[in-house]
């Protein structure tokens, strides 16, 4: 890339910055406007909350780890620092409306770390099929509103498991998508994928329980079993995350968390509902502070390549 162009893409990355901020506050501030009242009233328990915010951060760190396996399998390497650098800044744009904002912005990070930007997209995508898939797997282990019984939760899981076995096949058509030859890419193995779906569920049930935490720490005495919280956080957000029109899920996730957790028996309608924005606010911060904290490290050591290049 020539200079002209480095510095043409380090100023995209920065209004990207400036356009994620802008939407996650924009969106933000409308929910505060509904429950702002009662989202004052709030006395946390601040000790749980880092607990909450430390169970959020592994989880991440599992997702990440994941992603970097699925690289490595694909004949790429890619260090763990880079690779949490990447994730965490890439990660801010689903945001911006649109669902391939984080891959663009993963797949071109990567590629300035000498990763194929066929292999960074190809297991970008891969993993967030791997992450949904799994999580739909952990709801109806958890028994989340499943009609029929054990037998059918059962019989769903065992679905969805070997829909995650058909990936091989499905792997090389994602790479095409991407806009590379597949045939000029390994294909991650099998183990590894049946790793990355191992880590994929560990992550959704970590994420529950912080959820879980926070919950507690908003509502102190507030009740329900793990497995219900489970199935309400991961139905919701995959629910947020399938919605193409809603940045991060927001204005989708909510709703469909104060349905979950009424359903199950987790909080009254209004308790729910100030629980689903400050989750989201919660969510949100951890997302946005090390992301940004990522995005702005990897554009000085852009910059100052830029600059010692000339």
């Amino acid at each position: 890339m020539t200079a002209t162009g480095r510095r043409a893409w380090t100023v995209a990355q920065w209004l990207f910055a400036a356009a994620l901020v802008w939407y996650a506050v924009r969106s933000l501030g409308g929910q505060w406007d509904e429950v702002g009242a009662g989202l004052q009233g709030l006395r946390p328990d601040w000790l749980l909350v880092g607990a909450a915010s430390a169970l959020t951060l592994v989880a991440y760190a599992l997702l990440i780890e994941g992603w970097r396996r699925l690289i490595a399998g694909a004949g790429e390497r890619l260090r763990w620092r880079d690779a949490s650098v990447i994730w965490l800044a890439g990660n801010l744009g689903k945001y911006v409306p649109g669902k391939i904002w984080s891959i663009v912005a993963m797949s071109g990070m990567a590629a300035e770390r000498g990763v194929s930007p066929a292999v960074a997209a190809g297991s970008s995508v891969v993993m967030q099929i791997v992450t949904i898939a799994a999580g739909a797997a952990v709801v109806v282990a958890s028994g989340g509103a499943i009609p029929g019984g054990p037998v059918t939760a059962a019989l769903l899981v065992g679905l969805i498991l070997a829909a995650l076995f058909t990936l091989p096949v499905f792997i090389p058509h994602v790479l095409k998508f991407a806009g590379k030859r597949a045939e000029n890419v390994k294909v991650p193995p099998r183990g590894t994928l049946w790793l990355t779906i191992v880590v994929a569920c560990a992550a959704w049930v970590l994420l529950s329980l912080g959820f879980m935490l926070f919950v507690r720490a908003m509502m102190p005495g507030s009740g329900g079993t793990v497995l219900a919280y489970v199935s309400a956080y991961t139905a919701s957000y995959i629910a947020g995350f399938l919605a193409p029109f809603a940045p991060g899920g927001i204005g989708v996730r909510e709703p469909a968390l104060v349905i979950a957790m009424t359903q199950l028996e987790l909080a009254s309608t209004a308790d729910a509902a100030v629980i689903a924005v400050a989750s989201r606010l919660w969510l949100t911060a951890i997302e946005l502070v090390p992301g940004l904290m990522a995005l702005a490290g990897h554009l000085a050591t852009r910059r100052g390549a830029t600059n010692r290049n000339g």
